[in-house]
């Protein structure tokens, strides 16, 4: 499996089982009905969390540099803005 990351999850969803997933995809490779996961630590052991793309929306909170690369940690850019 070609494991690429492609975005950051921003936290839960407006259900308990959705989560807010943010990616620069100015290409849209990104489709409606693909599956993205996180990974994450659950009882000591990290896990996959899946979930399935259900809608796309623009968001332009932040400037675009901020998410162009979605390797780098968000407290790693928190602590360079301070």
């Amino acid at each position: 499996m070609n494991q690429t990351c492609i975005g950051t999850v921003k936290g839960p969803g407006e259900t308990p089982h959705e989560f807010t997933f943010i990616a620069p995809d100015p290409e849209r490779r990104v489709k409606h009905g693909e599956f993205v996961y996180y990974m994450t630590e659950v009882d000591g052991a990290t896990r996959q969390i899946i979930g399935r793309v259900t809608a796309r929306e623009s968001v332009k909170l932040f400037p675009d540099s901020f998410m162009a690369d979605p390797s780098v940690p968000p407290n790693q850019i928190a602590a360079l803005l301070g």
